[in-house]
């Protein structure tokens, strides 16, 4: 079916005019707010392809999971929103800057329950002014199944970033654009433990040794913008979605912290500690070994690795409209593995999910409800278990498995699949450290050195190696935008 493109485009030239509204995530692409479901149970699902950057002419939004051949609205706007309306929730906010219904057809058999689906070509004006504006998006899909005649995808949320890269590190600091040759050397750093971008994909944050280093990654030098010296080993991080401080993890027998670091460029404390968790247990965290923050910015889960202590993961409250904000509120138990090495939680916070690695051969992932605290689910995976990634659509987890020199990926789509792992090729790289792209299409890894330290790239579609590059530094860190 041939899609009209000129008013998407034209409205996307349009909304980008705006000024960036609230923020909701710390990647480009994120998802918030509950679709509601329509014929088979089946909920409309909005999100990308490709990567949100200024001057792409690959991006697209898509739409999937809803009736097959029916008609379908959607809306854009500058602003978030959930508010009632007919049988659904409206999760643009309507009252300024947005616009639509755009009306499509959507592909699939008439009729179907779930097999409905769009991917729409949106260019992005190669303007660099764009970096950083944030638009939300919700489909409305006309669905006989609901009371009112329509269900609603979830919101979807999109932030232009600069053009894509990978930022990776361990001995040293390395970069790479998708599609090159090779590597370069990025700036001049060494013991690198953790790195992220910001929300916008103009910051980088790394950890080295007793310090964070915020990286200007829109500079061609690499400015450093700050230098926070946190007075004791950072072992890693976490961006919270509203881009304005990151949580930093500081391990030790006596006195474990996860302090609080401001990162807001407008800030006068901008590279400065301006909090710390509260409550946290005095003892047992000296292996705090991996950290996780909500998409929708409300918890923080933290991995106790338990060589000193009890593993576990911490569960924290970070919800900026909370009375206990910033505060301790329990651990959960990890009964699979010997340790507890990487969590990652759900968007909603809800469900967190752990690997674990053994003494011996072999290793674990398992899923958590957060309430309760039960084992919900577990799975072999490769060879010690060290860093887990979640998709951010929810479809898989992604776990590097360095001693078998090769990532495990999870499956998290309803049905007799679910939480079955299947191990991608083997390589020559022991990986540590494993990060997705923002449309969770490719799954990109490092080697720490021990064998190669080449960079790979994984389709998450076929499960195959995509594509690799040599490259000398050792990395046990790794960032993509």
């Amino acid at each position: 079916m041939n899609m009209p493109r000129r008013p998407i485009l034209t409205l996307a030239v349009l909304a980008l005019s705006f000024p960036a509204a609230a923020q909701s995530g710390s990647t480009s692409a994120g998802t918030y707010g509950a679709g509601t479901p329509g014929k088979g149970g089946f909920v409309p699902r909005a999100w990308i392809r490709g990567q949100p950057s200024v001057g792409s002419t690959t991006f697209k939004l898509a739409l999937d999971q809803a009736l097959g051949g029916a008609t379908a609205g959607m809306f854009l706007g500058v602003r978030p929103a959930d508010l009632p309306f007919l049988d659904l929730r409206l999760l643009v906010d309507l009252s300024s800057g947005a616009f639509g219904p755009f009306v499509f057809g959507l592909g699939g058999t008439a009729g179907t329950a779930g097999a409905g689906s769009l991917e729409l070509p949106v260019a992005i004006p190669g303007t660099t002014s764009l970096v950083g504006t944030t638009l939300y998006f919700q489909w409305l899909v006309a669905d006989s199944a609901a009371t009112s005649g329509l269900v609603g995808s979830n919101g979807l949320r999109v932030t232009i970033s600069p053009s894509p890269l990978v930022f990776a590190g361990g001995s040293g600091l390395i970069e790479y654009v998708p599609g090159a040759s090779s590597t370069t050397a990025g700036p001049a750093l060494r013991n690198i433990y953790d790195m992220h971008f910001d929300r916008t994909g103009t910051m980088g944050l790394v950890c080295s040794t007793s310090t964070v280093v915020l990286y200007d990654m829109q500079s061609p030098a690499r400015t450093v913008l700050a230098t926070a010296a946190m007075g004791q080993t950072v072992n890693c991080l976490a961006v919270h979605p509203a881009g304005d401080r990151a949580y930093v993890v500081l391990p030790d027998r006596t006195n474990p912290k996860i302090d609080i670091l401001d990162i807001d460029r407008n800030s006068t404390n901008f590279g400065k500690v301006i909090g710390t968790i509260s409550g946290l247990p005095s003892t047992g965290l000296g292996d705090m070994e991996g950290v996780s923050l909500s998409a929708d910015g409300r918890v923080l889960a933290v991995a106790v690795l338990g060589l000193i202590g009890t593993k576990g993961v911490l569960i924290i409250d970070v919800d900026p409209t909370s009375t206990t904000r910033d505060t301790y509120v329990k651990s959960l138990p990890v009964s699979i593995g010997s340790f507890c090495t990487d969590a990652d939680i759900s968007p909603d916070g809800k469900t967190v999910y752990v690997c674990s690695g053994n003494l011996g051969p072999g290793s674990a992932v398992g899923r958590i409800d957060v309430a309760s605290g039960v084992l919900l689910n577990s799975a072999s995976a490769g060879d010690f278990a060290v860093d887990i990634d979640l998709d951010p659509l929810g479809r898989f987890l992604i776990v590097a498995c360095p001693n078998s020199k090769l990532l495990t990926h999870v499956d998290l789509t309803p049905g007799a699949n679910f939480f079955k792992a299947t191990n991608l090729p083997a390589t020559t790289s022991r990986f540590f450290s494993v990060a997705l792209t923002p449309d969770g299409s490719q799954a990109i890894a490092i080697g720490d050195g021990s064998g190669t330290s080449d960079l790979f790239g994984f389709d998450m579609t076929t499960l195959t190696t995509a594509w690799s590059v040599s490259n000398s530094v050792s990395g046990g860190a790794i960032a993509v935008r």
